[in-house]
């Protein structure tokens, strides 16, 4: 059985019924999951970082000495767009990194726990770093 399916598939490309994808196509495939994976990252990092420092303009310790007051301002101001945002880098890094390579059996919750700590790694490396 297997050898027939060799030999059909081979006279199939012989008669140009198939045509193959030249090397190049798949090397270009690769850069781009790569170079989309790694913007991706980038924007998650810096999302997340533009969220905490919207966050300590905010000041939520003065917001809540006003009781509950202070607690609806912190909450309609919450910048939900951004964090959004940063779910959905995240997420979308996620799926194109499980696309990288010939394994295709990945773990999606391993490759989902460490892309989160390299964001919040990249994050906090960020925040740290201004003034």
């Amino acid at each position: 059985m297997n050898k027939n399916i060799k030999k059909v598939i081979l006279k199939r490309i012989k008669s140009e019924d198939v045509k193959m994808k030249p090397k190049w196509r798949f090397a270009l495939d690769g850069a781009i999951i790569r170079g989309g994976w790694a913007i991706l990252f980038l924007a998650s990092s810096l999302l997340l970082s533009f969220t905490v420092y919207l966050i300590k303009i905010m000041n939520p310790r003065e917001l809540w000495e006003f009781g509950s007051l202070g607690a609806e301002v912190f909450v309609e101001d919450f910048p939900y767009w951004f964090t959004g945002g940063v779910i959905l880098t995240v997420v979308g890094s996620i799926i194109l990194l499980s696309k990288i390579g010939e394994n295709y059996k990945k773990n999606i919750k391993i490759l989902a726990v460490w892309v989160s700590l390299l964001t919040i790694l990249l994050t906090a490396i960020i925040s740290l770093s201004r003034p």
